[in-house]
């Protein structure tokens, strides 16, 4: 005969199972009305954490753990919820726990992309996004001399371009010491480095800027570019975060381009900001009304949260066009 259950852990089990993906959304929707909204800047370039953050999404992550007892995880609904989670770990500026709830997750077909597999795609395109943030803030630290080598490449050696083996294969450790050897062309710590380290800095932080890049992109892409109907509180924030994202730009061209570009070098970058801009500006339109972007456009002047991200894309377009065009 099969042991009975206790009672309490019996009544836990089925208050789980009542719940349902609409509660985690629910609950998503009322915890982000209380999220305070901050910019990326050029030493925190992080686009989801809030500016009240850690004490945020705490009742959407406490209800998608609850929802997650005892369910099959690889399963649309649980993907789901746990892409709502990795939402609310990235809001409290998780990124390392986001990345690990959706560990194994893929992004579903272009013929599967019902809203919520949109949504599931998006929260792990937001989550690479973010730890490829801290992996560039990483490689900072580690340039100034004040985080190890063979730490940075065993955190965050796949966002350099670094082959490293899985952690607990054979492989792993001699691996990790070989690359982080071999980062030692950077000359960690030295204030006035030579030449040859000043280009393998530069090769570094060049790749990691690109990673960046190309993880923003990702995440505006996957966005439709208009909602269909009125958009939920998840797809708000994963879209405040893509256009977030898009300002990013600013302040990684610098060490994205070669310096002095060719004209046709400089042709073919503003053809690459150019659509990234405007994808970024159709975003917007997730928590901005058309109405309010052409205002901004033409006065320059934000009043809200949404306003003032919105001013701060613009300007993040200019930066980058002028970056360019002065090479």
């Amino acid at each position: 005969m099969r042991p009975l259950l206790p009672v309490p852990l019996l009544l836990a089990l089925a208050a789980c199972a009542s719940l349902r993906t609409h509660d985690i959304a629910d609950t998503f929707a009322a915890d982000a009305a209380h999220l305070v909204e901050r910019s990326p800047t050029k030493a925190d370039l992080d686009p989801a954490r809030a500016a009240n953050a850690p004490g945020v999404m705490l009742a959407t992550e406490r209800t998608a753990r609850d929802f997650l007892v005892g369910r099959d995880r690889a399963s649309t609904k649980s993907a789901y919820a746990r892409a709502l989670l990795a939402c609310a770990l990235l809001a409290q500026g998780r990124a390392l726990d986001a990345r690990d709830e959706l560990r194994g997750l893929k992004p579903r077909l272009e013929h599967e992309l019902t809203r919520e597999n949109v949504v599931i795609a998006c929260a792990i395109h937001a989550t690479s996004l973010c730890r490829s943030i801290e992996a560039h803030a990483a490689a900072e630290g580690f340039l100034a001399g004040k985080l190890p080598a063979e730490t940075f490449v065993r955190d965050y050696g796949s966002f350099a371009g670094l082959a490293v083996a899985e952690p607990g294969s054979p492989e792993h450790g001699k691996i990790v010491k070989l690359a982080a050897a071999s980062l030692e062309a950077c000359a960690p710590g030295v204030a006035e480095p030579g030449e040859s380290a000043r280009k393998a800095r530069a090769n570094l932080r060049r790749t990691l800027a690109e990673q960046i890049y190309n993880d923003a992109a990702s995440l505006l892409a996957r966005l439709p570019a208009t909602p269909q109907r009125s958009p939920g509180a998840e797809e708000v924030w994963l879209a405040k975060v893509a256009v977030k994202g898009a300002t990013t730009y600013r302040h990684l061209i610098p060490d994205m381009l070669p310096d002095p570009l060719s004209a046709e070098q400089r042709a073919w970058q503003r053809e690459q900001a150019f659509p990234l801009f405007a994808r970024a500006r159709g975003i917007a339109g997730y928590f901005l009304p058309r109405e309010a972007r052409a205002r901004v456009e033409s006065t320059r002047i934000g009043n809200t949260p949404e306003e003032i991200l919105y001013d701060r894309l613009l300007s993040a377009q200019l930066e980058v066009l002028a970056w360019i065009d002065t090479r």
